[in-house]
């Protein structure tokens, strides 16, 4: 028992080290990461819950939502403002994802698929870039959506137990979880929806009243800790207009190229979560033919088989089909992948499943037993083979730090009046002079014209810029091209894929 904690303590140690190396390059600060890194240093330095344009203070538009710029200040405030300190909120979280993954999988199933579970996630990546270590090292909102998520699935099996203490920690949990991103909600709703509607048929009122009374608990606290933010955030923000069609690009596309991709992907990249969804399904059809009792650890397993399928059935059906949003598909399957593969192996018994295989040989017959072993086999060579090459891609991964040199530059040689114009969300955490960047409704613009039509116009008047300097990177080349291309500014210098311009004179 010492031995298996100390080898799980050692694991993740061994994951939190290896996600701080180098976290300030690798990979290279990024659009999304950079607007919230910007809300968060604006709050802690100048009480702003925003960002500034043109130095007037103005929402925080496309910045990840409040749990994660709250906890990226709160990183800033303790180790001081920084790309590592930024980051660092994200390894830690993900270590946490990965100790709560592996405590709820031993609880559901066994010790030896909650060890297996981890070696999934951590060895056998679906691509190198939504691979534990890749997105846990950036300031984005899934690794604490998937940290808050799976505390909240833990603190419900543990309810029997001490009712008063997990009960109101599943509920809080959930709840943050909600607040993190909008995205789960429905997923969520269909987890707790599925074993409502078992046990509304088995006319077990008791139990469908505990998940009733957790849900809606849950609501409210998130609704509780919405009106709390807003009211914590009132003098500190600038009111914003919402953003018109961002779900109608990303959310719900019905494109059929991108359905096609999303297909592909899915099939491709995330086949051991759709095999492992698929037999755990199984599983639960057969257990419910033989009317097997369905205990509250099943209802949890339920729970968890939801959310994830929920989740699976959205990225293929209707997403934009962005890797990014597999991440969390990918993290919360691994249990039953690894399930499936102690089930098809006699318990992850390779000396068992040797002698079924030479038995076969030898007497050449076959059953099911054997098939099963040798669809393990071709799923674990399938997964090592792709982890190894992954993790030498990851590996050999160059560190980019160009996003620092450009605002060194611009912070040292350029006046301190003036004035940049850039759509490099990234740089503008690292400025120290007066900034201005497009609206957020050209986000949509961009998403659309990048990913479903590459004749739809980016509606951004470039006429109007004034800006003495101007960057673009790899947002900006399309949007600035109007500037660029008519020497309205020279290129002054480029660092990495930025370019920094300065207005002809």
């Amino acid at each position: 028992m010492l031995a298996k904690c100390a080898l799980l303590v050692a694991a993740l140690g061994a994951f939190f080290l290896a996600g701080s190396r180098n976290i300030e390059g690798n990979p290279p600060l990024w659009w999304d990461e950079g607007w919230t890194l910007s809300v968060a240093r604006n709050w802690l330095e100048q009480g702003h819950y925003g960002l500034f344009l043109s130095g007037q203070p103005c929402p925080p538009t496309l910045a990840a939502h409040f749990p994660v710029v709250a906890a990226t200040a709160f990183s800033f405030h303790l180790f001081g403002v920084g790309i590592w300190q930024g980051r660092i909120v994200g390894v830690i979280l993900t270590a946490v994802a990965l100790a709560l993954i592996f405590e709820l999988t031993r609880r559901l199933y066994s010790r030896k698929v909650a060890f297996a579970t981890l070696a999934i996630l951590l060895l056998c990546p679906a691509e190198w870039y939504i691979h534990p270590l890749h997105m846990g090292r950036q300031v984005i909102g899934e690794t604490h959506l998937i940290a808050w998520t799976l505390a909240g699935y833990l603190f419900f099996l543990l309810f029997p137990r001490r009712p008063y203490l997990y009960m109101p920690l599943a509920v809080v949990s959930w709840a943050v979880a909600l607040l993190t991103k909008d995205q789960i909600l429905p997923f969520w709703l269909a987890s707790v929806g599925a074993p409502v509607a078992l046990l509304s048929l088995k006319r077990q009122w008791r139990r469908v009243g505990v998940i009733v009374v957790v849900s809606i608990a849950s609501l409210l606290v998130w609704r509780l800790l919405n009106i709390g933010r807003h009211a914590l955030l009132t003098s500190h923000i600038t009111q914003s207009a919402p953003i018109l069609g961002l779900t109608d690009v990303s959310a719900m596309v019905f494109v059929p190229s991108i359905r096609r991709a999303a297909l592909r992907f899915s099939v491709y990249s995330m086949f051991p979560a759709l095999a492992g969804l698929l037999f755990a399904l199984g599983k639960f059809v057969r257990s419910e033919a033989k009317g097997t009792p369905f205990d509250h650890p099943a209802a949890v397993r339920l729970m968890l088989f939801a959310l994830t399928a929920s989740w699976m059935f959205w990225f293929i059906a209707a997403s934009i089909g962005w890797p990014r949003y597999a991440f969390p598909i990918v993290f919360l399957a691994a249990p039953f992948v690894a399930f499936m593969l102690f089930d098809l192996t006699k318990g992850l018994n390779a000396s068992a499943s040797g002698k079924a295989l030479l038995a076969m040989i030898r007497t050449k017959t076959f059953d099911s037993g054997v098939l099963g072993v040798i669809t393990a086999i071709i799923l674990i060579v399938l997964m090592c083979k792709k982890g190894v090459a992954d993790y030498s891609h990851f590996s050999e991964s160059i560190s980019d730090r160009s996003a620092e040199s450009v605002a060194t530059f611009l912070n040292n040689e350029t006046p301190q009046d003036s004035e940049i114009e850039t759509y490099e969300s990234e740089l503008l955490f690292l400025l120290q002079r007066r900034y201005h960047f497009p609206p957020p409704q050209l986000n949509v613009d961009f998403i659309r014209r990048n990913w479903h039509d590459p004749n739809a116009p980016l509606q951004y008047d470039t006429s109007t810029i004034t800006a003495e300097y101007l960057v673009v990177g790899k947002f900006g080349k399309e949007v600035y091209a109007p500037l660029t291309e008519s020497g309205r500014y020279q290129l002054l210098r480029a660092f990495g894929p930025y370019e920094v311009y300065r207005r002809a004179r």
